[in-house]
């Protein structure tokens, strides 16, 4: 949203992979942006798709790195960055293991926004150029509420006359995953 808002003549497409992503893209944005599905991760498909698509920059998401994806972008001069990124030290482990295949597809990676130090140290002991890894923090869960929000919750407390006492939220974010 921030991006649309600072960038209100550039579109945007954003890929999914399944129908429940797509889904949650219309949810979010409906017609603001374009959606389309990702190609499988074949030398062939990215190729085209990136002929039509002609992007400026590809944003991956959290830990979707396709080595054709990354070898086709880099190939066109399309510059690849990983945003909201997270590697477990298991993961981190697992790819150490196949180093020889990791650190090629990883230097196609322009940028990497990981979401804390721990993974930061991870992806440059893979052989990542520390000058290419910033920590960002988690898009998902470092967010400031806003002051309505802040509100709104002070309310209910007031309300539902919790005081001081802590509050466990236990909930789900999308229509049917209770049942």
């Amino acid at each position: 949203n921030a991006w649309r808002e600072a960038h209100p003549d550039e579109p945007v497409l954003v890929t999914t992979m399944t129908p429940t992503g797509s889904a949650r893209v219309q949810a979010l944005w409906g017609n603001k942006v374009n959606h389309c599905y990702a190609p499988y991760d074949l030398p062939w498909a990215w190729g085209l798709f990136l002929r039509k698509v002609r992007p400026r920059v590809l944003v991956i998401m959290e830990t979707e790195l396709w080595p054709n994806m990354l070898v086709s972008a880099q190939a066109r001069g399309i510059p690849v960055v990983l945003v909201n990124a997270r590697l477990s030290a298991r993961s981190a482990h697992g790819y150490a293991r196949v180093g020889w295949l990791t650190r090629p597809v990883l230097q196609h990676l322009s940028r990497i926004a990981a979401q804390d130090e721990a993974t930061a140290s991870r992806f440059t002991a893979l052989g990542v150029d520390a000058g290419k890894v910033d920590v960002t923090g988690s898009l998902k869960f470092d967010i400031a509420p806003s002051d309505a929000l802040r509100v709104q919750a002070t309310g209910l407390r007031l309300r539902w006359q919790l005081g001081g006492r802590p509050v466990l939220v236990a909930a789900s974010t999308h229509e049917g995953e209770d049942s």
